[in-house]
């Protein structure tokens, strides 16, 4: 697998180039920095006391990033609960859209700020609207909103110092912010990362700006702060910090910026994780996705296998009916049932029967589609089945819906003990909660059939039923939340303090 994904990124970078020089007019040109270029600093230099200054703004970027991932969670549980049909989702992102055009306008048209263009000689501005401004100047706001994504952070980082006023920053910045909260989650796709980077570039490079004002011999560029900025805000959002610092070096294309940048995002980190989870994260619980993080929560050690195991679990006995396993199929959704001895009949009985394997949803299909049953009576067989009917149907099965059985062929019978994967894996019911999760992180596991001591089927464990246990952290206080969810929005019944 690895070898396959260095491969494909080996193949996708050669294709990149190959585009970008056919269309910068030198086709086989191969030298190409790719998509994300946030252009050369001239000036790379930083002394010791602006190590300070830029943990100062990752720690600002967390309570910014904080206050972000607030709000827009706060944005998104209202959109569950009642932008649900679609003539409204469509009507939310033509509303955004208006919002967006016309705040932007408003602000270029009644904020005013005309100057000449002073751009340092590594980097031009492609677009400089004159815009309400006078003869040969141009309109700062108007340049920054109306270029693109990328010409901007170029022009908030390689700009001359007195290039954008600290009104029109102020105004950027804050646009950018609140729009971002409102347009992150709606039904279009949509990004967070150049908003993040441009809302934080904006807020770093005026910070830069002050500074000059206050020591001019010390800070000459304006430009490193507005950088410095950029990572201390989509941190503080994200809470990325290795992969981030990567990110941002490899579009600077300077090394020397690894050190402030990676103290900025783990300042970010840590401010922001006091207040509430990255807001990728928060995203993942609020949509209920069952993906694990890498390690259990730190406090679910008074878990065990017998608090979370879900019940009465859905077996299978080792000789079934076709009229059975189809009804079965029909009624639930799982992926996976355990096949006993027989299946226990009593109503309050603790287990479900002597564990002998576990099949698959796709088996069965394929068994009802190549007709793999017998007649008890005559104990005819009526198809036959072999590992090329597995693999031609992988990975797109039919649905039970898809398959027709004769009438006549619901009493046959299906021997499943040959079909039946022997050896499964299996915990105790007094295992631990960190055991399941790590069986489940390390082995890729779907499903986790729980056993008591006399190896009977008492219960079941999904992916989905760790899922549920998240570690919530706010103001310095952590604990174990059992995630449960009441008409699409969550609810969180907290446990083991």
């Amino acid at each position: 697998q690895r070898r396959v994904l260095f491969f494909s990124s080996l193949v996708s970078g050669f294709t990149l180039n190959t585009i970008i020089s056919a269309y910068k007019g030198s086709p086989g040109d191969l030298s190409n920095p790719g998509l994300a270029n946030f252009g050369l600093f001239e000036i790379s230099n930083y002394e010791w006391f602006e190590l300070i200054i830029f943990i100062m703004m990752g720690m600002v970027g967390g309570l910014l990033g904080a206050f972000f991932n607030g709000l827009n969670m706060k944005l998104s549980l209202f959109r569950l609960r009642h932008v649900k049909v679609r003539f409204f989702k469509v009507f939310e992102v033509f509303l955004v859209a208006v919002t967006t055009t016309a705040v932007g306008f408003c602000a270029m048209y009644f904020v005013e700020d005309c100057t000449y263009a002073q751009v340092k000689d590594n980097t031009t501005q492609q677009y400089n609207l004159q815009m309400g401004c006078d003869s040969g100047q141009y309109n700062s706001l108007a340049t920054l909103f109306l270029q693109s994504p990328e010409s901007t952070v170029k022009s908030l980082l390689h700009s001359a110092v007195d290039q954008f006023a600290w009104k029109s920053l102020i105004t950027f910045s804050s646009i950018y912010f609140f729009m971002s909260v409102w347009t992150y989650g709606l039904a279009v796709p949509s990004g967070l990362f150049m908003p993040s980077l441009l809302t934080g570039a904006a807020f770093g490079r005026l910070l830069g700006v002050v500074l000059h004002i206050l020591f001019p011999n010390r800070v000459s560029d304006p430009g490193i702060y507005a950088l410095i900025g950029a990572a201390a805000f989509l941190g503080g959002v994200t809470r990325m910090t290795i992969s981030l610092t990567v990110i941002i070096m490899e579009a600077t294309r300077n090394i020397t910026f690894g050190l402030p940048i990676m103290m900025t995002l783990i300042a970010a980190r840590f401010v922001g994780n006091y207040f509430n989870e990255g807001l990728y994260d928060e995203h993942i619980n609020l949509k209920q996705v069952p993906l694990l993080p890498w390690d259990p929560p730190v406090k679910s050690f008074r878990l065990t296998a017998g608090n979370i195991k879900s019940t009465p679990v859905k077996c299978f006995n080792a000789v079934e009916r076709v009229r059975n396993v189809i009804e079965m199929l029909k009624d639930t959704t799982h992926n996976g049932f355990p096949v006993v001895q027989q299946v226990s009949q009593e109503d309050n009985s603790k287990h479900f029967g002597q564990f002998m394997g576990l099949i698959t949803r796709e088996q069965l299909i394929i068994i009802l589609i190549r007709k793999v049953y017998y007649s008890e009576r005559t104990m005819q067989h009526f198809g036959d089945i072999s590992m090329d009917d597995f693999r031609d149907l992988y990975p797109r099965y039919p649905s039970i819906d898809d398959i027709d059985v004769l009438p006549e062929h619901y009493n046959m019978k299906i021997d499943l003990r040959q079909f039946i994967n022997l050896s499964p894996y299996t915990c105790n019911e007094s295992a631990s909660f960190a055991r399941l999760f790590n069986l489940f992180r390390s082995m890729g596991l779907r499903h986790l059939v729980i056993v008591n001591e006399n190896n009977k089927v008492v219960g079941i464990v999904t992916r989905k039923d760790l899922a549920k246990f998240r570690k919530w952290r706010k103001q310095g206080s952590s604990g174990v939340q059992q995630l449960s969810f009441v008409g699409e929005a969550a609810q969180f019944a907290d446990c083991c303090m």
